[in-house]
């Protein structure tokens, strides 16, 4: 079987899931858009790499969804909100067997006994070991990071200085407040 040797998460990448080779190594299953191939890295180390990229780290990402999501357990990934990468993971990142879904490409969900069957947009089904709510769960935490990431990145301040004045004014979600300016000696 032919396996890319690197790999980076791009705007039509569905999932990474973890695979094994006869010899045990583990590897990552890639769906991208309609194709399917295999990568000689991790889903971890594709997620890492991709995040170096664009100039972070799973560790930054993670604790920057823990706090705007409060302290979460196998929190949702923001690898780029401009063009909608945000991914999941089913059950924890630091465990093998991992899979990663792309919220952004998950068009619906069916209950199979205690796992899900997850619908994509470009027709793909994967059955996925985890219950339907747990999911549901997942998609609600990765809409609601990509959403406060996207409004605090395009949210507009105004900020007014004037040299004379004792005061700084500055308009920011809608409110104006004055603060104090410090005395220069």
């Amino acid at each position: 079987m032919d396996k890319r040797k690197v790999y980076m998460i791009n705007k039509e990448t569905v999932s990474l899931s973890s695979e094994y080779d006869e010899f045990g190594n583990e590897f990552t299953r890639v769906i991208e858009g309609e194709r399917m191939f295999f990568v000689a890295m991790t889903p971890n180390e594709i997620i890492d790499r991709t995040l170096k990229y664009y100039g972070s780290c799973r560790e930054g990402a993670i604790l920057g969804a823990r706090t705007i999501l409060g302290e979460k357990h196998s929190v949702p990934v923001a690898i780029d909100t401009k063009e909608g990468l945000v991914f999941f993971p089913c059950g924890s990142f630091r465990r093998k067997d991992s899979v990663w879904l792309a919220n952004a490409h998950i068009s619906r969900l069916e209950r199979l006994g205690k796992e899900t069957i997850v619908y994509t947009n470009y027709g793909h089904c994967l059955i996925v070991p985890m219950n339907i709510s747990q999911i549901d769960i997942k998609m609600g935490q990765a809409s609601r990071l990509q959403m406060t990431l996207t409004h605090r990145s395009t949210k507009k301040m105004l900020f007014l200085y004037e040299r004379e004045s004792d005061f700084i004014l500055r308009k920011g979600n809608g409110e104006f407040s004055f603060t104090e300016k410090d005395e220069e000696k």
